[in-house]
C-alpha cells in the first residue's frame, strides 16, 4: 500500500510539473496581456504626462517666452516705440516750438504789447483798456464819435484805429465813417481821435482848436498833456486833464475793415 501511495504522489507531482508547459500559453497570455496593458498604459501615460509637461512645461515655458517677448515687445514699444514716439512727439512739439517760432504769435502779441510803447504808422489796431469793463474792454466809436468800452469785435470798423501822420504830427485815424444824422462835420472827411477840451472823441483830423491824441507808453495822451483815465459807470471814456491819472491800454494788430 505504501508503495502504491508513493507511486500516486509521484504521478501527481509529475502532472503538476508539466501542466504549465502544456497550458503555459493559456496562463501566460492573460498575465502578459495584463502586464503589457499596464506597462503600455503607464508608458503612454508617462509620455502624455511628459508630453503635457513638455507641452505645458516647455511649451508653456516657451509660451512664456513669447509672452515675455510680447512684454519685451511691449516694453520696447512702450519704451522705445512710444517713448521715441513721444520723443518724436516732443520733437514735433519742439517743431511746434516752431509753435514758439509761432511766437510770431507772440510776435503779434509783442507787437500788441509793444503797442504799449508805440504803434507803427499804417498798422491798424484795436485798443483794449487794462482793467476795463469786464467783457467789454475794447474802445469803440459811437455814431456821435464818443468813445466807450464795448465788446472786442476786432473785425468791426468802429473798433479800429490806424496810427498815422497828419500835417506833420502823429495822429490816430478812426477807421469807421460817420453820417450827417449824428456827425455832419465828419461826413466825407478823415476822422482822428482828438481832445476838444472836455472829451477824447472822433474829430476832423484837420479841425482847428482840437488837440491830436497819440499812443505813448501804453497811454492815450493829447498834445497838451491830458490823458484818457478810464471809464465811467456808463462805460464812457473819461479824461484826466492834468495827465496824472492815466489808464493803460494794449493793442491788437488787425486787418482794416471796410468803413
Amino acid at each position: 500500500m505504501k508503495f502504491l501511495s508513493l507511486i500516486s504522489l509521484s504521478a501527481a507531482a509529475y502532472a503538476l510539473s508539466i501542466q504549465p508547459r502544456q497550458f503555459g500559453g493559456f496562463f501566460r497570455g492573460p498575465p502578459s496581456f495584463t502586464n503589457g496593458d499596464i506597462i503600455n498604459g503607464d508608458i503612454p501615460q508617462n509620455d502624455v504626462n511628459n508630453g503635457a509637461n513638455q507641452g505645458a512645461g516647455n511649451g508653456a515655458n516657451n509660451g512664456n517666452l513669447p509672452q515675455d517677448n510680447p512684454q519685451g515687445g511691449a516694453n520696447q514699444d512702450n519704451g522705445n516705440g512710444e517713448g521715441n514716439g513721444a520723443n518724436g512727439g516732443n520733437n514735433d512739439g519742439q517743431g511746434n516750438d516752431g509753435g514758439q517760432g509761432n511766437d510770431g504769435g507772440q510776435g503779434a502779441g509783442d507787437a500788441t504789447g509793444g503797442g504799449d510803447a508805440a504803434t507803427a504808422d499804417g498798422q491798424t489796431v484795436v485798443f483794449t483798456e487794462v482793467n476795463g469793463v469786464p467783457g467789454n474792454e475794447c474802445l469803440t466809436f459811437r455814431n456821435n464819435g464818443e468813445i466807450v468800452d464795448a465788446a472786442c469785435v476786432n473785425t468791426a470798423a468802429d473798433r479800429q484805429v490806424t496810427p498815422s501822420t497828419v500835417n506833420g504830427q502823429s495822429a490816430l485815424q478812426v477807421q469807421r465813417t460817420f453820417t450827417a444824422g449824428f456827425r455832419p462835420d465828419l461826413v466825407d472827411v478823415q476822422a482822428c481821435i482828438g481832445f476838444n477840451g472836455t472829451h477824447f472823441r472822433a474829430e476832423d483830423c484837420n479841425a482847428q482848436g482840437v488837440e491830436p491824441v497819440t499812443f505813448q507808453n501804453g497811454q492815450l495822451v493829447a498834445s497838451g498833456g491830458a490823458c484818457a483815465s478810464g471809464h465811467d459807470d456808463l462805460a464812457q471814456m473819461t479824461v484826466d486833464t492834468s495827465g496824472a491819472q492815466c489808464a493803460t491800454y494794449t493793442t491788437t494788430d488787425v486787418q482794416p475793415a471796410a468803413a
